[in-house]
């Protein structure tokens, strides 16, 4: 949240250098609970009804599975392309290694 919507209580001190990209941007947070990373039981309608109500349209997701979940790329892909008004963004590199953009960041529709 820091990096997308961080801003300094200060307009012209050091720490204005590290604003995020669009500093004061409002941030609307979907918990996804206590999943213990099983992701399967999020619902995605729920997420779209919920994030419409918010007047949200940037889905910035930090969380993916490494192999095995195709339904879920399928979901994401399918989601994203029936939506084209939301960007879904998925994290990639978390594992610190060549090749680790996992599902649903491999997604045809979304961005990673």
């Amino acid at each position: 949240c820091g990096i997308i919507a961080g801003k300094a209580l200060c307009e012209n001190c050091g720490l204005s250098y590290y604003n995020g990209v669009a500093p004061g941007a409002l941030i609307y947070m979907h918990d996804l609970g206590d999943l213990k990373g099983n992701f399967d039981d999020v619902d995605i309608n729920k997420y779209l009804e919920r994030a419409k109500i918010a007047n949200s349209y940037i889905s910035s997701n930090s969380w993916g599975y490494p192999d095995g979940h195709d339904e879920i790329r399928e979901l994401y892909s399918k989601t994203a392309y029936k939506y084209p008004n939301i960007t879904f963004i998925f994290a990639c590199g978390n594992k610190g290694k060549y090749n680790s953009i996992h599902i649903p960041g491999n997604s045809k529709n979304v961005l990673s």
